[in-house]
């Protein structure tokens, strides 16, 4: 069953989850068929640094390619960071900014957003610090 905004409203920056979010039963199959590929031509974090972290940017906010099973109205994206940058992002005020940057680069509003950082042992990529959003849209 998809997660609902009342559930996914009750984590935050502060308050991770400290369990993992389930993909559906498709995107959890295209998830590893695509991660068995990216291993093969030389590992998630240089793919993920090549496609997301240009040499001029310390942080890139994207649809999530392979989200957790949300209703409809929910829509998740991920915010990928430079390693030696994320310090100076680490924080609510900084990730809000990144949002309503977002928001405004592609003439989109989030009626409400959640966003936070798995817990270390919930990562699945760990050498790319990156924090997921979660936006709540009209339907």
């Amino acid at each position: 069953m998809p997660y609902s905004w009342d559930f996914i409203k009750q984590f935050n920056f502060s308050h991770p989850p400290t369990s993992p979010f389930s993909r559906n039963h498709t995107v959890e199959e295209n998830y590893s068929k695509h991660g068995i590929e990216i291993k093969k031509s030389g590992g998630v974090e240089a793919y993920l640094k090549k496609k997301y972290l240009s040499s001029d940017n310390d942080f890139n906010m994207t649809p999530n390619n392979f989200p957790y099973d949300m209703e409809s109205d929910i829509i998740h994206y991920v915010i990928w960071f430079r390693l030696e940058k994320f310090e100076d992002f680490n924080n609510p005020g900084e990730v809000i900014k990144i949002i309503k940057k977002y928001e405004l680069d592609n003439s989109v509003e989030f009626q409400d957003v959640v966003f936070f950082q798995n817990i270390e042992r919930l990562r699945s990529v760990p050498g790319i610090p990156h924090i997921h959003v979660f936006a709540k849209i009209t339907t």
